[in-house]
């Protein structure tokens, strides 16, 4: 029944326009929350509607419509592209300077909604993982992210490790971090390196495990 739906709404065109990125569709298609067929149907789009092109994303295109980020088979478009990544001007792309020495910026890099704002993203997606509360690993990683002229978030590195873990946990909450506000130079979006520690703790006395201790007996 799935594969019968799946068919019948994503049966459709699309007019490209390549100067504004946008295609209209010309049959009733539906836009999925993940690059899946079978994930969750975000909405079924009727005809006429515009729909802006984002990427291509494997087999689809990732689209945006009504303020919200959804895929669509690119099977299914007449001539869609993905629009060309712009460049700001001389200080942006990936061969531009990266300014380390923030305090000759006009204006910080910063996390929309400030330092509050970041402290409350952070509290909400770190997960400990698990092999770390077993054996009572903490400490704080520190790691350096590079905020792109566009606010984008690139160039995840570890400064200093604490444990693969806790390293890893690090690199996946900061990937899911939303667009900056980028820093400026004479009034230009620059590229900006920005320090970042992330503190794993554990309250009170950590004891390993029942089974962890097992694993040490046997050793």
């Amino acid at each position: 029944m799935k594969a019968f739906l799946l068919l019948v709404f994503l049966s459709f065109t699309l007019a490209v326009s390549a100067e504004n990125s946008t295609a209209t569709l010309t049959r009733q298609a539906v836009m999925f929350k993940e690059t899946n067929p079978f994930s969750e149907r975000l909405f079924t789009i009727p005809v006429g509607t515009s729909v802006k092109i984002i990427a291509e994303v494997g087999a689809f295109y990732r689209v945006e419509y009504q303020e919200q980020v959804g895929y669509i088979n690119r099977a299914n478009f007449a001539e869609a592209t993905p629009p060309p990544t712009r460049i700001i001007d001389e200080n942006c792309g990936e061969d531009a300077e990266i300014i380390i020495n923030t305090y000759i910026l006009d204006r910080q890099a910063e996390f929309p909604g400030g330092m509050n704002a970041m402290h409350r993203f952070l509290w909400s997606n770190i997960r400990f993982p698990i092999y770390a509360l077993e054996r009572c690993i903490q400490g704080t990683v520190f790691g350096t992210l590079v905020v792109e002229c566009d606010g984008r978030i690139s160039n995840i590195e570890i400064t200093r490790s604490v444990h693969q873990v806790l390293d890893d946990e690090f690199i996946r909450v900061l990937k899911l971090m939303p667009i900056w506000n980028p820093g400026t130079l004479n009034g230009k979006p620059v590229r900006v390196q920005v320090n970042m520690p992330m503190r794993f703790t554990l309250e009170g006395d950590c004891v390993p495990t029942v089974r962890e201790r097992e694993r040490n007996r046997r050793r």
